[in-house]
């Protein structure tokens, strides 16, 4: 499920009221989104290249550490780490 920037701005809000998170490649997209970036762009504010970026969102690859750190620094909620680690 896709969501929009708008709702990805109350995400955190609707996870502690029993709502489910997004999954990490919604959540990473919806922040490139908000921010009004390219994919190219967003790889590099995720210190990744543009090919990786676009495995990651296609569920090919999953992100380096270096991008979940950036990652979380941008915006993306804890919880939707856990839930996507917590799963492997």
């Amino acid at each position: 499920m896709q969501h929009t920037a708008a709702e990805y701005a109350n995400l955190t809000l609707y996870y502690y009221k029993g709502v489910e998170m997004p999954g990490l490649v919604s959540a990473v997209e919806a922040i490139r989104v908000r921010f009004k970036l390219n994919k190219s762009e967003m790889a590099d504010l995720l210190g990744i290249d543009s090919s990786r970026y676009s495995e990651f969102i296609h569920d090919k690859r999953e992100l380096p550490r270096k991008a979940i750190v950036r990652a979380l620094a941008l915006g993306v909620p804890l919880g939707t780490m856990v839930k996507e680690y917590a799963q492997l």
